[in-house]
This record gives structure tokens, sequence and C-alpha cells, in this order.
């Protein structure tokens, strides 16, 4: 079979392939899809960077970094890195920053006039800090710690003291090794929330101290986790993998003005159960949604409830909303993010499920899953491996891949064929992506509201919705909603 990857190639005698590089510019960091001309464009908005070229290679110790090669504009002077990548952590996350930053008068051509980019990765390279002139260092045992712990689950050289977990790449795997570090390090039970409120060394070895004091503080988080301080509460229901770690970027543009909380599945709460362990038996979404309205209401007692829920979140979201209003409740707000409407989905054999469980989390994280990976994997393990073949712990991570692969089967099921019912008064927003499967589902959701309804379709797809630069206007529509209701 041969399927357009954007790889070149080249057939040799014997019949094996040998890899020549990608047509694009597209390159894999530490496991994550990179695009160089993005960060090249990222560059070259500031007026002193006439043009920019980021390249993929090794730093001193042998690991990867990227390096960013600017040409200077002829009586602009330049900023200094610290002002240079505080500007790009605006536009790109953290792992997409480049490490080293080179200032050239003019970059070196080849016979045909075009830059030399061979020869542009040979200059010498001086060092630049990750985060610039703004880089700290840790400071005392507790930071210094964490600081390995971070580089090591992270696999960078080093860390800052106030480098967040998610911009250096963090996932959701990763947090639940974090959090079991943490355990044997400092003998504290760490919440989930704590790494998004403190998700830096700084802010995490301080909550660590007062867990300390506090003779351990919180044991665990159950299935409600705050993703961000601010005034006004908003609840965000899991998708079908069951972790709300698709909401980390949407929760940090919401912070201020709104507390967010999410609510995960009860099966992943915690570090992570058993390979074995059977997800907690439920028949019906409608019956998950109750055991969600409970966990809510324990948090916030009564309203005005704001409520959202990306993918079959929505499903939830909406039931939430419904019984809510039900009880005498008053929902401002309920905002579903492509959510899919009365969808069949078809038994998969348990390796089309693998496959269907890593492409999503996967996707999740700005990756995909190539049409080669999934149709030469003869069992679901090898699919796993695809997540965990990168972790500091790779056998903790498959444990924790065959339990969420378990969710995600349960959830998929419940899911399959679900018609949500009963109108809610609530002020509704409707964002769907247009190039999305759940497409048809826009023209349903209208009818089950009885109040204002707006509905807005993105140029996306179903993950990119979630993550920058739309995830910002996502969020603008949510504030915006939320005043006129």
């Amino acid at each position: 079979r041969l399927y357009r990857t954007g790889d070149l190639v080249k057939r040799l005698p014997d019949g094996r392939i040998e890899f020549l590089g990608r047509l694009d510019g597209q390159v894999k960091l530490r496991g994550l899809r990179v695009e160089l001309g993005e960060i090249e464009a990222a560059l070259a908005r500031h007026p002193a960077v006439g043009q920019a070229i980021v390249l993929l290679g090794q730093d001193r110790a042998g690991g990867q970094q990227l390096t960013g090669y600017l040409a200077r504009v002829p009586g602009v002077p330049g900023p200094d890195s610290g002002e240079l990548t505080g500007q790009l952590s605006r536009w790109l996350p953290g792992y997409m920053i480049p490490s080293a930053l080179v200032w050239l008068d003019s970059f070196p051509l080849n016979s045909s006039g075009k830059v030399d980019r061979r020869a542009l990765g040979a200059v010498e390279l001086e060092q630049a800090d990750r985060s610039g002139a703004g880089w700290q260092p840790p400071i005392g045992r507790t930071e210094s710690v964490l600081s390995g712990i971070y580089a090591e689950l992270l696999r960078l050289d080093r860390v800052g003291a106030c480098e967040p977990f998610f911009e250096l790449g963090g996932n959701s795997l990763q947090v639940m090794q974090l959090i079991s570090r943490v355990r044997t390090e400092f003998g504290v039970d760490l919440p989930v929330s704590a790494v998004f409120l403190c998700p830096d060394v700084r802010g995490l070895a301080s909550r660590i101290g007062e867990l300390r004091d506090s003779a351990g503080g919180l044991s665990g988080d159950g299935i409600v986790l705050q993703l961000a301080e601010g005034a006004q509460p908003l609840w965000l229901i899991h998708p079908v993998g069951g972790t709300v770690f698709g909401y980390q970027q949407l929760a940090r543009e919401l912070a201020g003005q709104y507390q967010v909380f999410a609510v995960q599945s009860p099966n992943l709460a915690g570090a992570g159960a058993g390979a074995d362990a059977e997800p907690a038996s439920a028949t019906s979404l409608d019956e998950l949604a109750a055991r969600y309205l409970a966990q809510v209401r324990a948090v916030q007692p009564s309203g005005p409830y704001r409520i959202g829920g990306w993918s079959m979140g929505g499903l939830l979201a909406h039931r939430i909303a419904h019984l809510l209003e039900a009880a005498g409740e008053q929902v401002r707000l309920l905002v579903l993010i492509d959510a899919p409407f009365a969808i069949e989905l078809e038994p998969l054999t348990d390796t089309a499920l693998a496959a269907g469980f890593v492409a999503d989390a996967l996707a999740t994280l700005g990756r995909a899953l190539e049409p080669d990976q999934a149709a030469e994997s003869s069992s679901f393990e090898p699919l796993l491996d695809l997540l965990a073949h990168t972790a500091a712990d790779r056998d903790a991570t498959l444990v924790q891949l065959r339990q969420r692969l378990l969710v995600f089967s349960l959830h998929r099921r419940l899911m399959s064929g679900y018609r949500p019912d009963g109108a809610v008064e609530a002020t509704a927003l409707l964002i769907g992506a247009s190039r999305s499967p759940n497409v048809p589902a826009q023209q349903h959701w209208p009818d089950l509201f009885k109040g204002n309804v707006t509905v807005a379709s993105l140029q996306s797809d179903h993950y990119s919705l979630l993550r920058a630069p739309l995830v910002a206007e996502v969020a603008a529509r949510i504030r915006t909603a939320d005043k006129a209701g």
C-alpha cells in the first residue's frame, strides 16, 4: 500500500526504502509534530526580523533542540532574547519556542541563490535560555528535585523554575507520572488540580510545601478537577476519552473571569487504576449525567450554573443542564463544542478499537496516527506503545493506557445511538468545526433550546478547536454569550 505521508524517500536496488527527509517543514520533536514554518512566521512578526529560519538539530548534550536563525533588518535594533521569546509565548506552545536564537547579518546562500540550510546549521551557536533573559534557575532542594523530574519526564536538558509543565509539552500521562514521583520523593499526595493551577516548578514546589505543612493535605481529587481560578464557576464535562486535559488551553484562556472546574471519569481519578480494572458500571449517558450532577452540586450547591462540554462532553452537559432546570435551578449558559447528535457507532475489533483510542489521544495532543501505523499493527499493544514509547516509565504508562482504553470503549458504547431530549431554557452557545464529522448535528441541536441560541462554525477540525490559535476565539465566544445571556 502507498500513503501520501509527506516523506521524501528513495527506493534502493534491493527494494528497501531509505528516508531522506520531509517535503514540507514538519519535524518531530520529542514525539510532537512541529511545523517549522509556523515558528518562522511567528519570529518574522517582529519588526527587527527580516527573515527567520528554524532548524531542528542537536544541542551540546546530544539532545534535540530547535534553533532560530534571524536575519536583521538594517538600521532596526534587534530585541533581546527575553523580549522575542516572550512574544513567541503568546502565539506558540512552549515546546515550539526555539532553545537558541542566532542573529546574522545575512544568510549563507548556495549556488542557486537560495539559503544554504546545511551551512546555516553549521553556524556556531550561542546557547540561549529557553525563556531568554527571564529564565530562572531552581532554588532550594524542592525546586531542584522537581526541576529534575520535569526534565526527565519531558526529556529536556534542563527546566527553569518558571516554565509551565504543559507549555513544555507535558500531557496527561506525564501528569500521572509526575504525581507518582512527587509521592515518592516528598511523601505528598499531590492533587491533579495542583498541576493545572501551579504548573511551573516554583509554584508546584510551594504547593508541595503547603501540603506537607498540613500533614499531607488532599489525598485525591475524586472526579472534579479545578483547572483555573476566577470569579464565576464554569463546568466542563469530559469527552469520550474520560480525561479533561484537552480543556487545559481553554481553561488558561478563561482564567481570571471563570473558576474553571472539570469533571473527569471516576475510573481515571487519582493516579490511575490497575491494568485489569473494569470501569465502574454505567448503563447510559443519562446515568452518568446524574452521577456527575451530584458532584457538581457538592461543589456548587446553587446556581446560576454555567456548563459546557466538547464532543461527548456536550451530550453530558446538555443532560446535566436539563436535570438542573428540572430541579428548579437556573442554568445561565450551556456551551456545546462540536457535540454529536444521535450518532451510530459500529462495534469494533480490539485492534480497531485501540486504533480509534490512540488516534483520538494523539489528535488531542496535536499529532496524528499515520495510516501505515494502524495498518501494520496486528494487536493493540503496538498501538498503545505509540503513546507510551517516549515515557520515562513505559510499563506504568502502558498500565494507564489499558485502563483508558477500557473507559474509551465504555463511553463509545454509551454514546452510540444516544439521542438528547428535553428542551432547556439556558442561553446556548453551539460551536461547531467545519471539517468535523459532527457538522450535521448543528441543525438538530437548536430544537432543544427555548432561550437564545448562538450557532458558530469555525474553520477547523474536531480537535483544533481547543488548541491555539482557535481556542482563543472559542473562549471569546463563551465570554460574549455569557454576557449576552
